[in-house]
């Protein structure tokens, strides 16, 4: 069966792209939903995207083909980079409103709010944190804040572990310390909401799931929400120039950011 159409209603919702040689993967997630709704062919499934005010279709279709790799402290040069180069650059008396985009289970918000706990506490009353993702199911995880033993052993140390979680059972509930300072929302980054601007946004390893004009728009909606002087921290392998070209790049170290001109 041909999967055309199918990658194309799900790069005109979400924007995500999926190569030829991921298409054994994408017919692997979408089979359980084709199953629920006694769609025959992918086309079908295409068709049912498309019908208006199918929120809960599109929601399955959302969980099914986001890519959930993800882990506490990932890229650690850029969690460095933003540490000592730029949280720094604030008044420690000053609001800072900081958006993680494209954050599927939660880990990444949840370490840059533990990383500002261990470093800054005292700035912690003035930060605000949000993460985004298009997927319900990991906007779920997310607001839980549990996480298996596994999950922890990727990034964490057994202090941050001990500091930041309790344990219950074979799972462990991040604490309310942590969670306070950060909400969650389902999100479709190709149809941002309206919302108020972001002194930083993370951007980690989220573009490469974008292709051509999907990428441009997504990347120019959360560019947007930036005020002016405001933040881009994208991964350390990332370079997103051809896309920000009203935004300064600048170099810390060996990695880089985007600066939006004031």
């Amino acid at each position: 069966m041909d999967l055309i159409e199918l990658k194309k209603a799900i790069e005109n919702k979400f924007g995500i792209f999926y190569h030829e040689d991921k298409n054994y993967l994408l017919k692997s997630r979408v089979s359980d939903v084709m199953l629920e709704y006694n769609l025959q062919s992918y086309d079908k499934v295409a068709e049912q995207m498309y019908r208006q005010n199918d929120h809960e279709f599109l929601d399955k279709i959302a969980n099914c083909v986001t890519t959930r790799e993800t882990f506490f402290f990932r890229n650690p040069n850029v969690y460095n980079v933003f540490f000592s180069d730029v949280l720094t650059t604030y008044p420690k008396d000053k609001p800072i409103k900081i958006w993680s985009a494209g954050c599927s289970t939660g880990q990444e918000p949840y370490s840059i709010a533990m990383g500002i706990s261990e470093k800054y506490p005292h700035q912690i009353p003035n930060i605000s944190i949000i993460g985004s993702d298009i997927s319900p199911e990991a906007i779920a995880k997310a607001k839980k804040g549990i996480y298996t033993e596994f999950e922890l052993s990727r990034g964490l140390s057994e202090h941050q572990i001990s500091s930041f979680f309790t344990k219950s059972d074979r799972y462990y509930q991040i604490s309310e310390s942590i969670q306070t300072i950060v909400s969650f929302k389902k999100e479709n980054l190709l149809q941002i909401n309206p919302r108020p601007f972001f002194d930083i946004i993370f951007f980690q390893n989220v573009a490469i799931y974008f292709k051509g004009d999907f990428r441009r728009k997504i990347i120019q909606n959360i560019s947007n929400y930036l005020v002016p002087g405001g933040v881009l921290i994208i991964g350390s392998s990332e370079n997103l120039s051809d896309y920000l070209s009203e935004m300064k790049l600048v170099k810390s170290g060996m990695m880089f950011f985007y600066r939006k001109e004031a």
